[in-house]
C-alpha cells in the first residue's frame, strides 16, 4: 500500500499487489484535501517507480469502469492515460448451450 500523507493525515492511497511480472493497482482513495493537492498523482507516480525497482514487466493500472464493464470511467480512464497508459476492450458472448430439462 502506497499513501500521501501531508502533516499527520493520509490524503491519499493506492493498494498496489505485485505479482512475478506484474504490478496491479487494486484500490485507490483520497480525501478532498488530497484531491485538492494531486495525491492521487504522487502515490501513481511512486507505486510505478516502486514496481521498476521490483522489476515487474508490466504495470497493470486496473480497470476504467463502472457497472460491470458497461460505462467507461472518462475521468478515471484520462488520469491513468496521463501516465502512459492504454486501454483496452472485451467484449463478452453469452450463449445459449440449448441443455435445458427436457
Amino acid at each position: 500500500m502506497s499513501v500521501a500523507v501531508r502533516g499527520s493525515r493520509e490524503q491519499g492511497a493506492k493498494e498496489c499487489v505485485p505479482y512475478a511480472r506484474v504490478a496491479h493497482v487494486q484500490y485507490s482513495a483520497s480525501n478532498a484535501l488530497g484531491n485538492a493537492v494531486a495525491a492521487q498523482t504522487v502515490v501513481m507516480d511512486y507505486a510505478i517507480e516502486k514496481s521498476g525497482e521490483l522489476r515487474t514487466r508490466y504495470f497493470d493500472f486496473g480497470i476504467s469502469n463502472e457497472r460491470g464493464g458497461e460505462v467507461l470511467n472518462e475521468g478515471l480512464y484520462g488520469f491513468k492515460a496521463g501516465f502512459g497508459a492504454g486501454g483496452v476492450v472485451h467484449e463478452f458472448y453469452e450463449l445459449g448451450l440449448g441443455l435445458g430439462s427436457a
